[in-house]
């Protein structure tokens, strides 16, 4: 299966993120790719690093300004391509739904449909992550979709969601072999150890982890890339620079199902004893 990640700065202006998004589209398909997602509320610019009551002066905009919904246009012309194109994609936005704002990552399919939602379960709040003044959290929990061309589920664990093992170890035991993460990591957060929480997840729980970052400075926030492919064995099969840039590996899902078998510690969670 061939995974590919748009790697991407944004910019105050939706549209100019929107056309950036599709030119991404564009690259995937030049490069065959099976599945593209995309970093963290990639039509406009990260937010949530300014508290509500500061967001309006910092960016000009006021929240609400930022949201979509989900008959936005812009979703349908990302179908639209899917079906042309003939692959998966994985858009996350700040998308506005049932009196509720979520972080929404959206799963179209080559048939030119939106198959499924998945949203951020768990909130966070530290200073230059002021989440809890945007996000509504999760209802649902996490989601798995089908590729059935490869015989592979794709899980997905929104941005913050990654720091919690609850997270990658529920879309493993709802059978993903792949854990999608679209991300906003910055220059100030302990990188390294990120990265080894990554590889220790993807190992004990057999799966393929792929988070894909923004980059670029955007107020006092510096994005640094870093967009990342884990096998699951934990090694790093790709890992990009902090320039915007296409990223694409090939995997091999059966990979994954042979190292649950080696390796079947889901089978040995004892759940009715955890606290």
């Amino acid at each position: 299966m061939r995974l590919s990640m748009a790697q991407m700065s944004m910019v105050g202006d939706m549209d100019r993120n929107f056309n950036k998004t599709l030119q991404f589209m564009d690259l995937a398909d030049e490069h065959k790719a099976d599945l593209l997602f995309y970093p963290e509320v990639q039509l406009t610019p990260f937010f949530p690093q300014f508290a509500k009551r500061d967001v309006g002066g910092a960016l000009n905009k006021v929240p609400d300004e930022f949201a979509i919904s989900l008959n936005d246009k812009r979703i349908g012309d990302m179908c639209a391509r899917c079906k042309k194109y003939g692959f998966y994609a994985m858009p996350n936005f700040y998308v506005r739904n049932n009196g509720k704002h979520y972080n929404m990552s959206l799963w179209l399919t080559p048939k030119g449909k939106v198959k499924g939602k998945a949203k951020m379960v768990h909130i966070a709040n530290p200073r230059g992550f002021f989440e809890k003044d945007y996000y509504a959290p999760s209802e649902e929990g996490f989601c798995v979709f089908d590729i059935p061309e490869h015989d592979a589920k794709v899980g997905v664990v929104n941005g913050f969601d990654r720091h919690m093992p609850e997270s990658i170890r529920s879309c493993a035991a709802m059978g993903a072999d792949l854990v999608v993460i679209p991300a906003g990591n910055v220059s100030t957060e302990p990188l390294h150890m990120y990265e080894t929480e990554l590889i220790a997840q993807a190992y004990q729980n057999a799966v393929f982890v792929a988070m894909c970052n923004r980059v670029g400075r955007e107020g006092d926030a510096e994005f640094v890339g870093g967009s990342i492919v884990i096998d699951p064995n934990g090694k790093i099969i790709v890992k990009a620079d902090a320039s915007q840039q296409f990223v694409v590996c090939n995997i091999e899902i059966a990979d994954a199902k042979k190292a649950k078998e080696r390796r079947p510690y889901l089978a040995l969670r004892r759940p009715e004893i955890y606290r």
